[in-house]
């Protein structure tokens, strides 16, 4: 099955301590992207399992468009970025995405997953 293209957002969340000691967010950056969607491999699934991630989805981008972002929005949904592959001999990467606790309305700040 051929994957499909659609727009993704690619998310960065800045945090600091507040004066109480809580991790606040301080900002937001989004840059928009096309990405090839599709689903992760069923090796990828079960390899994923055994390590206690949930990988949900694929995104194929090209490699200049992303900067380590830890979180990309898809289809109103937000996910954590656990792996990043670049393609050899060509300009695209692959984001594998899991979707997960803090990523579903918000991101959490203590989320540190690339």
């Amino acid at each position: 099955m051929k994957n499909s293209v659609y727009p993704i957002d690619l998310i960065v969340v800045t945090t600091e301590k507040d004066e109480l000691n809580q991790i606040v967010e301080k900002t937001r950056t989004t840059s928009s992207v096309l990405a090839e969607i599709g689903s992760v491999s069923q090796t990828e699934f079960f390899s994923g399992g055994r390590m206690g991630l949930n990988p949900s989805l694929k995104a194929v981008i090209y490699d200049f468009e992303y900067n380590g972002e830890p979180i990309v929005k898809y289809n109103g949904n937000l996910y954590s970025v656990y792996r990043v592959y670049y393609v050899n001999g060509s300009d695209r990467c692959e984001l594998y995405l899991e979707e997960k606790g803090g990523t579903k309305d918000e991101p959490s700040p203590n989320d540190s997953s690339t």
